[in-house]
């Protein structure tokens, strides 16, 4: 990946505890998906979600899917990159 990556578990906790500046939804071209990055407010590189098991990025085929699962976390605003 190159990116510094997160589990669900771990952003979930870092949401709560207001540790997340920021998320971004945007397009990746190379896994013909939507990606969900966190920018939180101690790094200065953002932090791309991971499936549970493994170190691939979070896929989401739609970006409804991908703004779905930020509401679902509590997220009410989100930042979108096409």
């Amino acid at each position: 990946l190159g990116t510094p990556v997160m589990q669900e578990r771990e952003a979930q906790i870092l949401i709560t505890s207001g540790d997340v500046d920021s998320l971004t939804v945007s397009f990746d071209q190379r896994v013909d998906g939507w990606i969900v990055y966190l920018h939180l407010k101690s790094e200065s590189e953002p932090k791309a979600l991971v499936t549970k098991r493994e170190k691939d990025s979070r896929k989401f085929r739609t970006s409804d899917a991908a703004l779905r699962w930020c509401k679902r976390m509590g997220i009410n605003e989100v930042n979108v990159a096409l």
